[in-house]
């Protein structure tokens, strides 16, 4: 989202400068960055054994949210935030054999 503002996020959201703060998939992506945030305080908050189940599920809807938004919105979603959202899953499970 630190993004959106400059020429890489304009350029990934094929937006033009006078509609990027407002338009377009900005207005689509809130709720799924409010839904990562909001994932990321609670498991930072949880009692260490709901942690990773936590991290796991917000990670996993953001996920699901953005294959859905890739199929019905735009396929550069999937690239922008899905397949981040999937790494994420991926460094959680293996920390989590780590400690």
């Amino acid at each position: 989202m630190v993004f959106w503002h400059t020429p890489i996020g304009l350029g990934a959201s094929n937006l033009r400068p006078e509609r990027g703060p407002v338009g377009g998939p900005r207005r689509q992506s809130g709720p799924v960055q409010r839904l990562s945030r909001g994932g990321a305080d609670l498991e930072l908050l949880a009692p260490k054994n709901c942690a990773l189940p936590l991290a796991i599920f917000f990670l996993g809807c953001v996920d699901v949210a953005c294959l859905i938004g890739a199929a019905t919105a735009k396929m550069s979603i999937f690239f922008v935030q899905a397949t981040p959202a999937a790494l994420a899953i991926g460094a959680v499970l293996m920390a989590r054999d780590r400690t």
